[in-house]
């Protein structure tokens, strides 16, 4: 004892302190739990700007499945003082969380009983680390979950365009914009592609591709979806959940990269679409007095092909099939800035 009359007392709980947890991640900052490394990012950003950073390091925002867990990250987390976004949100369905690898919140949760009514999860410093909502555009410091190691990168397309993300044989260019629709399928035409398809098996890995490659803020981003007759975008604030827009939205693309060769030496575009023909990279034709067109041929003769052929004799076009047949090729690509 000692301190006189403001003396204090020291007394043991017999219990052995906890061994310090196995060091981890970007300069041994992190703490490996369950054989995950967790590491808490150095500045505060928007949800899906940690998201991003994550990503960047070969993970996502954490996910924390059992109680154990938490507790482990409290002790890690309890000197930094600070909120911490978690890879959770109800954005999709509202009162439904899920976790950003795409699993559902399972049995664990350390939610408080009141949350606020925004849908993007924290983990509040105040509140002894409990899980608290709050707006995406709110500033937090993100906590990873590292599951691999950075994501190896190869360029690909052509002048090395676009990249190919570690095994995957898909060449994508994320063009950050802003730019409206026919701007953007412009910009990937010019770079030897089109707008990327999104598909179910492919769209995890276009938005892989956008945390590593695109804009840092916040911004929608042009797909081709499975209609064409509308415009679709990758919406931001609903974790790039597939929408539509009008044409003229100021937006990203997301463009597939095609191999150019001897053999293919211009990539894809359209052709005759809509009762119209259009050059491939999507102006319209200028022959409105159809003087361009031997007689009987263009719009109404379709039936004997939807693709144009400059006859080398007389110099004017005439329909043909826009496969299995051969002809030379004139390729019209301005260079990409």
């Amino acid at each position: 004892m000692c301190g006189g009359s403001m003396k204090n007392s020291v007394y043991s709980t017999g219990k052995a302190a906890a061994a310090a947890l196995p060091s981890c991640g970007p300069k041994d900052t992190g703490v490996e739990i369950n054989g995950d490394c967790f590491y808490l990012g150095d500045s505060e950003v928007f949800f899906l700007e940690g998201e991003r950073q994550c990503v960047g390091l070969g993970g996502h925002l954490a996910t924390i499945d059992s109680e154990d867990t938490q507790s482990k990250l409290e002790t890690y987390l309890r000197p930094f003082r600070a909120d911490a976004w978690i890879g959770l949100s109800d954005v999709l369905n509202e009162g439904t969380f899920q976790w950003m690898d795409g699993s559902s919140l399972g049995a664990y949760t350390n939610l408080r009983s009141k949350l606020s009514t925004s849908d993007f999860v924290f983990l509040q410093a105040t509140r002894k680390f409990q899980w608290q909502t709050a707006w995406m555009t709110n500033l937090k410091r993100p906590l990873c979950q590292l599951t691999g190691t950075a994501p190896i990168i190869t360029k690909c397309g052509t002048n090395d365009y676009g990249n190919m993300i570690g095994t995957s044989q898909d060449c994508y260019a994320v063009m950050p914009g802003p730019s409206n629709f026919r701007d953007s399928q412009y910009a990937c035409w010019t770079r030897n592609g089109h707008m990327a398809l999104i598909t179910a098996t492919n769209k995890d890995e276009i938005i892989k591709h956008i945390n590593l490659f695109g804009y840092s803020g916040v911004r929608d981003y042009w797909v081709q979806g499975s209609d064409p007759s509308v415009y679709t975008e990758l919406k931001y604030y609903e974790l790039y959940k597939e929408g539509t827009s009008s044409s003229g939205a100021p937006n990203g693309a997301v463009c597939i990269l095609e191999d150019v060769s001897a053999s293919t030496p211009c990539s894809s575009g359209y052709r005759y679409d809509s009762g119209s023909f259009k050059w491939v990279d999507g102006e319209p034709t200028d022959d409105a007095n159809g003087v361009f067109w031997k007689d009987g041929q263009g719009v109404g003769n379709i039936a004997n092909g939807k693709c144009a052929k400059l006859s080398s004799r007389r110099l004017y076009w005439i329909n043909m099939p826009c496969s299995g047949q051969n002809a030379a090729l004139v390729c019209k690509a301005p260079a990409a800035a």
